[in-house]
């Protein structure tokens, strides 16, 4: 195993054969490890495409404006076997699949599964042997440059993610966009190490025609990088955490204003981060290298691609502005953050209602969805929605998605 005496100036490490010689089943455990996070990632990404199927057949029967809401029975829908087929794959033992746009192929989540499906697949070919000449050590750069670039995009795409959600919940732009720049010069620090770091074959014995290949760790540059990256999610963790609990709300309510699976999110990239750092900082083996870079990314992929669980209702097709990757529940005293609620009530019954909830110790109960004070059904003309829908949010605790559509069969 690589020890303190094979490193150059800076921390740039010259691997040896002596962890092979000694410890030959970490490469199987290392293989291990990286087949099954990414047999994970392949299985998210089939599901997305599966959901994109769903709403792309959903999307031919219903067609409604964003911020709008419209209902329609099974029954009423034409004869649609790929349709069917795709909801008793997706619906599972409930009967019940939702269309969520956070699952769609083009999504963030989706995005990420890619990166760790490649990621995955490269750092366990650099795991295979590799024939001497410059073919061989070609490959072996190629594989470990590629899949760690992957693993870093993957992180990338998640604080991406967040900074989206920090535009949503009230952020303003000067922020986002220093956010984002950080993120862009992380990237760009990351490409930067990973020329150096990169891979090298390591011969067994001088008469084998084959060699192991190593990625070669550079400890200044990665703990460098690991301390910033620590920083913008850290960042991004306490942001959420200020946008989603406004100061209108009692401490105990700030509490459940935060159980969002936003800050999960956040939660879940500093967790990547601190498993993966002692391996891309010192070598200490391919085990240490990527099975908690195996474990944390799948926890990465099971957070970032959770969508609520779907009501247990009839066969049906629903298309509006629910927030489907919200957590909590309508009687939930953190779900007052809801587009549908603002669609109903207005800006003037949402701050009606906010001062309501502030004064008292509990929450009162929500009025029906879809009825003013009096019980009189709202109903607003064409261009007063569409106007309506395009109007910036009225409070930061408001976190609607316009466009986003909730779609359940």
């Amino acid at each position: 195993m690589s020890t303190l005496w094979n490193f150059t100036g800076l921390g740039l490490e010259n691997p040896t054969s002596e962890e092979f010689v000694y410890s030959p089943q970490n490469h199987v455990i290392a293989a291990f490890a990286l087949g099954s996070v990414f047999l994970l990632s392949v299985y998210y990404i089939l599901r997305s495409i599966g959901h994109s199927l769903l709403g792309a057949r959903l999307r031919r029967y219903v067609n409604v404006l964003p911020g709008e809401h419209a209902h329609v029975d099974a029954q009423e829908l034409p004869e649609d076997r790929v349709r069917d087929w795709l909801v008793n794959t997706l619906g599972g033992a409930g009967g019940v699949a939702v269309y969520n746009p956070n699952s769609d192929i083009k999504s963030i989540g989706a995005l990420m599964s890619l990166s760790i499906t490649l990621g995955s697949a490269m750092l366990w070919g650099s795991l295979m042997t590799f024939p001497m000449g410059s073919g061989g050590a070609f490959a072996c750069q190629f594989v470990v440059a590629t899949g760690s670039i992957a693993v870093g995009m993957t992180r990338a795409k998640g604080l991406f993610k967040m900074s989206t959600e920090m535009v949503e919940l009230g952020a303003p732009k000067w922020e986002t966009i220093a956010f984002r720049i950080c993120i862009l010069l992380s990237m760009v620090g990351m490409v930067i190490w990973r020329y150096f770091s990169t891979g090298v074959l390591v011969m067994v014995q001088p008469d084998l025609p084959y060699a192991l290949c190593y990625n070669r760790h550079f400890i200044l540059p990665a703990a460098i990088l690991t301390l910033a990256h620590l920083i913008l999610e850290l960042y991004a963790l306490l942001r959420l955490h200020l946008l989603l609990s406004p100061s209108f709300l009692k401490l105990q309510h700030k509490f459940h204003a935060v159980y969002d699976i936003r800050i999960g999110w956040a939660l879940a990239l500093i967790f990547f981060e601190l498993s993966t750092a002692v391996g891309n900082i010192y070598p200490l083996g391919l085990v240490v290298d990527f099975v908690p870079y195996s474990l944390s990314g799948m926890v990465l992929l099971i957070v970032f691609n959770y969508r609520r669980a779907p009501p247990r209702t009839l066969p049906t097709a629903t298309l509006g502005p629910l927030s489907t990757f919200h957590p909590s529940a309508w009687g939930s005293k953190a779900s007052v953050r809801n587009s549908a609620f603002l669609s109903d009530f207005g800006a003037t019954g949402y701050e009606r209602f906010k001062l309501q909830w502030q004064e008292e110790d509990a929450r009162p109960p929500l009025p029906p969805r879809g009825r003013g004070e009096r019980g009189d059904t709202v109903t607003l003309p064409l261009a007063v929605r569409k106007k309506r829908n395009s109007e910036p949010v009225a409070h930061p605790s408001y976190v609607g998605k316009r466009g986003a559509s909730f779609l359940v069969m």
